[in-house]
């Protein structure tokens, strides 16, 4: 029974009401830490804070202690009845175990050793004083749900303390683990405990890890490094790397440099922390190499005898496959590693390979294995004569100036190795002995060395058979009549001709060029080319001369007179298989002046400067003169720049008007830009775009903001055109037309030609092509009787893809396609079918691919006001220095012919006249209110006037009427004529400057100087863009920008820019 110290207990003694009739003695008898005394004897107690409850009829015989105390009371207490008299019989007793609680105090922990050590027990002790009843003392670890068995030792009362001893063998994983040590009695209640905790310190043995991998597998040649990481208590700072007991060293890491076989083996890493163990770890290396083969270099064998080699091989891991092989002869095959050959013959003789294979898989490579092939050769010696001799190549052709290398060969070669003769046979019995020695080398190739060429081998055990071959000699092109390098003419010169010749074997022919683009006879509507032909004799090939004359029926009349577009340089190109040449002229046309003017209108605020520009094509230099209200402008009255040929006007007024006898400048404020023209193609690559185009007026804003855009489609398929316009502070313009490109075309990707047949009975050659989106000429060749493939002729490829040719009979024809813009660009050959009647041929040709891309590119101009306090640095636009395109539009009059007959033929599928406001062909306006070449009437409808009078040594014009070149549609000026923009020019976005084809030469003229305003650009009409243009090879390719290209260019009037699609 429990009761707390302080607190009053009632111990019951509850017997049967029987023994009350009975004699009797009744008392308690208490037995504590101090011994045993009675505390009641019947109804009267003995000592204090005791009372008894006496009942005895009813069977009750209670004690009750009042402040219960641990030292009095905490023991056992007994009720007894004995029966009066001398028997003294019990006749009833009970006993009551009554415990005073008190609480135990809070336990204590104690080790056997500070620190222990793995291995060696050791005894934690928990003790704890005070409690009673005598405290539960249960342990537990960390994390541990499970108390743990352990010693207990109790205490006697409550000044003795209680004990629980714990035994462990100490574990690395017990190193810094907490013990929990809890107490607990019914003092404390059912959730209260005492609880105390020790962390163990364990000192253990190494713990040894080695790598990076094991078992190691390096490649032989490699680098490697052994790791060995130790964990220890305490720790240990150098380890032992041992193999086959030396020493290697003491840090943690072992390198292997150079990996070779012998560092194959098992190594150790040992380990010692003082604790009194040696721990160590092995790690395995094994050094991978490939199969190592050792083979005899030759054997010389008899014919009929037996032959059987061994191939040793090495290798680790070890091969998974040995064969053999024998070069040059792709049936023979042995597999294993023994070479067994019966019987053999001369045809035996020759390089035989044994080949091993085996797999590595180095550990530092996962998951793939590496495959390692090695071979060993021998050579196989029979001996015998030597065989058929043969002359490589078979069919020689030599060039003269060039050397040329005969080999000859036996089959077989013969054993001992055999000597060689050469002759050349001159025919009529007449056989020149030339050379000894397996090698023919003319080093210098000459006319006369052509002819028939022998070789014969043999040894010791006799001669070959001879060989011969046929030396054919070419030689490249030379030129026998050259152009002149200048010619200089006037417009309207008559029957004007130029030609050249040269001599090449075999026959060369002969392309004409102007300005690098070729001229087509069959379709030049300005010039005819004349080609003859002239045998010299059979070694030194055929001349042949070609006139190139400037006759057509797009001249003006008569249909042969020179025009101011003949300028340009013109050349005269000779090729046959061997090489080409070429000769050049520049040819310069002497014409009267022709004004550019580019805007006849300007723009400007009140009390701020405006320039009026004047601009003109001509050569020689003209004079240039300035009048305003028919007067004669003289620099003391207007600030002028005559170099530049610019007026500089101080003060503007509203609605001045300015006219000029060959532009009329209006004045106007300053207002939103005009529609630029529409871009035209400067350079097309594989990827890439280079577009140029011409601004309109900008309104008075020198600074505009050029926005390119464009869309790309991977297919030929047309692609939703984006629309352009420009726009400053003062609104926007109209929106431009679009262009559309083509980018190259990869020579991969032209098509080979596909069924094609030659009909013998109706002497017809029919072929067809797969889908392409560029025009295709197709190429014809026929072979000559000796093996050499000659032209024939050209046909050009309708929108049907498909060809019909007439032809001689002919026993073999090839074709290839290529492109119709230069004809140098061509897809393979392929052999005609020579048939009897189509209808009975069947064949199947692949067709290439015809991929190519479509550029769709559309434009956005903006205008942009310049502000003195802004800096527009990040808008100030690269300038490129680069020639004038060899087509499109160009800021300096209207386009060549060479442009004009491209461009027609191309308006059709890419451009509709009708939805365009362009200039017709024969250079008049459908607006003539905006055009640049103003009707002489409207000159006299302005109210005041500023005339631009031009005279030059070919043609002095008085009047407008005179100077006005506009009607003629040819006419395209070059880089020799007088400018008045100076040495240097913007040509839009083109820098021109510097001295060439296409620098502007600066003249000496008078100081009275014309100017041009900023206008409205003029409608000209656009020639169309050719897709398969090729351009001029000095183009500049630089100045890349992709997707979107945004140039603020000041006062220019093109800009270019290659655009990445």
């Amino acid at each position: 029974m429990d009761v707390l110290e302080k607190e009053n207990v009632q111990l019951e003694c509850r017997f049967s009401p029987g023994l009350a009739h009975r004699a009797k003695t009744l008392y308690w008898i208490r037995t504590n830490r101090y011994g045993t005394d009675n505390v009641a004897i019947g109804p009267s107690p003995l000592q204090e804070n005791y009372s008894v409850d006496s009942r005895i009829e009813s069977g009750i015989y209670d004690l009750r202690i009042i402040n219960a105390s641990y030292n009095r009371d905490n023991g056992k207490f007994e009720c007894r009845i004995k029966e009066a008299g001398l028997s003294f019989n019990e006749l009833y007793s009970k006993s009551v175990e009554l415990t005073v609680l008190l609480k135990p105090s809070t336990p204590s922990i104690q080790m056997s050793s500070p620190i222990a050590t793995e291995g060696e027990q050791l005894n934690l002790t928990c003790s704890s004083i005070g409690g009673s009843p005598t405290p539960q003392i249960t342990w537990f670890n960390e994390g541990g749900t499970q108390s743990l068995e352990a010693e207990i030792i109790k205490g006697n009362d409550k000044d003795d303390p209680t004990y629980s001893i714990l035994s462990i063998i100490p574990r690395k994983s017990d190193d810094q683990t907490s013990y929990f040590c809890s107490v607990w009695n019914r003092a404390l209640g059912q959730i209260q405990k005492l609880t105390n905790s020790i962390k163990v310190n364990v000192n253990y043995f190494p713990r040894i890890k080695v790598g990076p991998h094991n078992p190691y597998r390096i490649i032989k040649g490699g680098t490697a490094k052994l790791t060995c990481r130790v964990d220890s208590k305490p720790l240990v700072h150098k380890v032992r790397w041992m193999k086959r007991d030396q020493i290697l060293t003491t840090a943690f890491d072992y390198d292997i440099g150079r990996a070779n076989i012998q560092h194959s083996g098992s190594y150790m890493c040992l380990a010692d922390n003082g604790l009194g163990r040696v721990v160590h770890e092995e790690i395995k290396v094994s050094v991978l190499f490939p199969p190592v083969i050792t083979l005899p270099d030759s054997r010389e064998m008899n014919r009929n005898e037996d032959i059987v080699v061994d191939c040793m091989v090495r290798a680790n891991p070890s091969p998974i496959k040995i064969e053999w092989f024998k070069e040059n002869d792709h049936n023979f095959h042995q597999p294993g590693n023994k070479l067994k050959i019966r019987a053999l013959s001369p045809y035996d003789a020759g390089i035989y390979v044994c080949s091993a294979t085996n797999h590595m898989d180095p550990s530092s490579i996962a998951p793939d294995k590496i495959v390692r092939i090695s071979n060993g050769t021998m050579q196989i010696h029979i001996r015998h004569r030597p065989g058929n001799a043969i002359i490589m190549p078979r069919n020689p052709i030599g060039v003269v100036e060039r050397s040329l290398t005969l080999r000859c060969e036996a089959n077989p070669p013969g054993f001992p190795l055999p000597q060689y003769s050469w002759w050349k046979d001159e025919g009529n019995q007449n056989i020149t002995s030339i050379f000894g020695g397996q090698e023919f080398t003319l080093h210098q190739v000459l006319l006369s060395h052509e002819g028939r060429y022998c070789c014969q081998s043999h040894n010791d055990l006799g001669d070959g058979s001879f060989s011969c071959v046929t030396l054919k000699v070419y030689e490249a092109p030379k030129m026998i009549a050259r152009l002149q390098p200048k010619l200089i003419r006037k417009e309207g010169d008559l029957n004007f001709q130029i030609s050249c010749g040269a001599i090449g074997k075999p026959k060369p022919v002969v392309r004409w060029f102007k300005d690098g683009k070729l001229i087509r006879d069959s379709e030049s509507k300005v010039y005819q080319i004349y080609t003859s032909e002239q045998p010299v004799d059979a070694e030194r090939g055929t001349n042949v001369y070609s006139v190139l004359k400037f006759v057509g029926p797009q001249r003006m009349s008569p249909a042969n007179r020179l025009l101011p577009s003949d300028k340009g340089q013109f050349v005269c190109r000779f090729e046959n298989e061997i090489d080409r040449v070429e000769s050049s002229t520049e040819l310069k046309i002497k014409h009267a002046p022709i004004m550019i003017n580019q805007f006849n209108k300007i723009a400007a605020d009140l009390a701020h400067k405006i320039y009026i520009r004047c601009s003109v094509r001509a050569f020689p230099t003209p004079r240039i003169e300035w009048s305003f209200r028919q007067r004669l402008l003289r620099e003391s009255a207007y600030e002028m720049n005559m170099h530049p040929g610019i007026m500089v006007i101080t003060a503007v007024l509203p609605l001045i008007l300015w006219e000029a006898s060959e532009v009329t400048s209006n004045y106007k404020k300053k207002s939103q830009p005009d529609t630029p023209e529409s871009p035209w193609i400067i350079d097309v690559g594989f990827n890439s775009v280079k577009l140029g185009w011409r601004e309109g007026f900008n309104g008075g804003f020198n600074d505009t903001l050029f926005i390119v855009q464009y869309n790309k489609h991977d297919d030929l398929l047309l692609f939703r055109y984006q629309k352009l316009k420009a726009a400053n502070l003062m609104g926007e313009s109209n929106y431009s037309n679009e262009v559309m490109a083509i980018t190259k075309t990869d020579v991969s990707r032209i098509p080979r030609p596909s069924k094609v047949h030659f009909e013998k009975s109706r002497e017809i050659l029919s072929f067809r092509s797969s889908d392409f989106a560029l025009r295709l000429v197709a190429q014809i060749e026929t072979e000559d009787s000796d093996g050499t493939w000659k032209h024939l002729k050209e046909f050009n490829l309708g929108p049907d893809h498909y060809g019909n040719v007439v032809l001689q009979n002919y026993e073999s024809i090839r074709v290839r396609f290529c492109l119709f813009s230069n004809p140098l660009i061509c897809g393979p050959y392929e052999e005609a079918l020579v048939v009897d009647d189509a209808a009975t041929t069947t064949t199947s040709t692949e067709e290439g691919p015809n991929e190519s891309w479509i550029i769709f590119i559309s434009f956005i101009f903006c205008g942009r006001t310049s502000f003195k306090s802004q800096n527009h640095n990040h808008h100030t636009p690269s300038a490129y220095t680069m020639s004038s395109s060899s087509f499109g539009l160009e800021n300096k009059g209207i386009a060549g012919e060479s442009s004009k007959e491209e461009n027609e033929e191309n308006a059709s599928s890419f451009y509709d006249e009708k939805k365009n406001n362009l200039m017709n062909s024969e250079g008049s306006s459908l607006d003539p209110s905006s055009s640049l070449w103003n009707l002489k009437s409207s000159f006299y409808h302005q109210k005041k006037e500023m005339n631009c009078s031009l005279n030059n040594e070919h043609r002095p014009p008085t009047r407008y009427s005179t100077i006005n070149r506009v009607n003629n549609a040819s006419y395209f000026p070059y880089g020799d004529e007088h400018d008045v923009f100076g040495k240097r020019e913007r040509r839009g976005g083109v820098l021109v400057g510097g001295t060439g084809g296409t620098d502007l030469i600066n003249h000496s003229i008078d100081k009275r100087k014309c100017s041009t305003m900023p206008r409205k650009p003029p409608n000209l009409k656009i020639p169309p863009i050719r897709p398969d243009h090729q351009p001029s090879s000095s183009s500049n390719s630089s100045g890349i920008e992709t997707e979107t290209l945004a140039v603020m260019a000041s006062k220019t009037r093109r800009i270019i820019r290659e655009i990445i699609v």
